[in-house]
């Protein structure tokens, strides 16, 4: 399911909420920059005035700004680094914090089963639900209302 911005633009929590769910699809939670400007799409609708070039940097897109900026105001309340859902990369990129990913491996209880036959585990932490499958992912998100 992708995010669908709610105005003309994606906001940089829109982008990072996109981020988030890519980095939960990839080995380790990371992603560098080159592989979200190629695969984010996949995870959020980008708009029209999303996809138009820079005036200063023509080769980049006016959302590659904002998903940079999501790095840049990490100080900032509300940012995704600044409330622990992200951290920045060296070299460029955005990963899930591994004391996060460990956090939620420690508990869970089994929710179903996976498409590829793996039992599918789950633990309540920041008022969302975490669930990841015991073969086919290290780690994978998904928000959901409760626990069946």
């Amino acid at each position: 399911m992708k995010i669908i911005p709610a105005g003309e633009r994606s906001t940089e929590t829109e982008i990072a909420t996109a981020v988030e769910a890519c980095c939960w699809t990839r080995p380790y939670g990371e992603a560098n920059f080159a592989y979200l400007k190629f695969y984010l799409c996949d995870f959020i609708e980008l708009t029209k005035q999303d996809k138009e070039c820079q005036r200063h940097r023509l080769t980049d897109l006016k959302w590659h700004a904002v998903l940079r900026n999501i790095g840049a105001h990490a100080n900032q309340p509300g940012n995704a680094i600044y409330e622990g859902w992200l951290v920045k990369l060296r070299g460029g990129g955005y990963a899930i914090p591994v004391s996060l990913i460990t956090s939620l491996r420690r508990g869970g209880v089994d929710t179903g089963k996976c498409e590829c036959g793996g039992t599918l585990r789950g633990v309540m932490e920041f008022d969302r639900l975490w669930t990841w499958c015991s073969q086919c992912t290290p780690v994978v998100k998904a928000i959901v209302n409760e626990i069946a």
